[in-house]
């Protein structure tokens, strides 16, 4: 993928089909400074294009590194969350074992109770 399409220069053209009497003549006839211009425009764009892919470079490597995607879990994050079941699953077993009326009626909205159950076992 190229950003942009360099256009075929003409002043270059005119260079490799011409002698150098006849390059002399043209440059004479179409003056010095602007077929001047016409290089450093050239050479511009060179070094713009130039950039441009190390720019690209370095962010499609970037972005196809498969270690950026996969950032590593916080162990402390994990431990809290088996945690956190763990008590959940207690307190239900608790309850549970109290015959407690009202948590299974909260319990029983829109539970899913083959997971409460698993968790129960």
């Amino acid at each position: 993928f190229e950003p942009y399409d360099k256009p075929i220069s003409t002043w270059k053209t005119l260079v490799t089909n011409l002698n150098s009497a006849e390059r002399d003549y043209v440059k004479s006839y179409l003056g010095q400074s602007l077929v001047e211009q016409c290089e450093e425009i050239e050479g511009e764009i060179d070094s713009l294009l130039d950039i441009w892919r190390d720019y690209r470079n370095e962010t499609v490597a970037n972005c196809t590194n498969p270690t950026i995607h996969s950032l590593a879990e916080p162990p402390v994050l994990r431990q809290r969350l088996t945690t956190e079941i763990e008590f959940f699953v207690k307190h239900i077993h608790e309850q549970c074992a109290n015959n407690d009326q009202i948590l299974r009626r909260r319990l029983s909205n829109g539970h899913n109770w083959n997971a409460i159950n698993y968790a129960l076992v």
